[in-house]
């Protein structure tokens, strides 16, 4: 029995291409990060960092509390809600809020609010 430290199946391995894939090889997490906001069709990663960053601005902190932003699909903000009366009552805001990020950010590609309703999930 070879008695070597490490084993070699845990030591650095070359890729087809010739790399080494150990971690001089490995890409800072926030690049990585970024492809993902990239790859999921979001207009840019740092338009939807600042609407959560304004969310309560745009919204205020009593319906912050129950409707959570959770992604930009095109030119629509999804929103979670945990019940149908918030739904309706940030439906009935979505002219003020899109008004308001406008006048945050300068220029947007949100134009609506498109709104689901998610139950809450205790998280103790």
């Amino acid at each position: 029995m070879n008695s070597s430290f490490p084993p070699s199946r845990w030591r650095s391995r070359r890729t087809r291409s010739g790399q080494s894939n150990d971690e001089t090889s490995l890409h800072p997490l926030a690049n990585s990060f970024e492809a993902l906001l990239k790859n999921k069709r979001y207009e840019s990663p740092n338009e939807f960092v600042s609407v959560i960053n304004l969310w309560s601005n745009l919204v205020g902190d009593r319906m912050k509390a129950h409707a959570t932003p959770v992604k930009i699909d095109g030119n629509e903000l999804i929103v979670y809600v945990d019940h149908p009366a918030w739904a309706t009552e940030l439906k009935l805001m979505n002219s003020k809020v899109i008004e308001r990020l406008k006048s945050e950010l300068g220029t947007t590609s949100i134009i609506r609010l498109k709104v689901y309703v998610r139950a809450a999930t205790d998280v103790d």
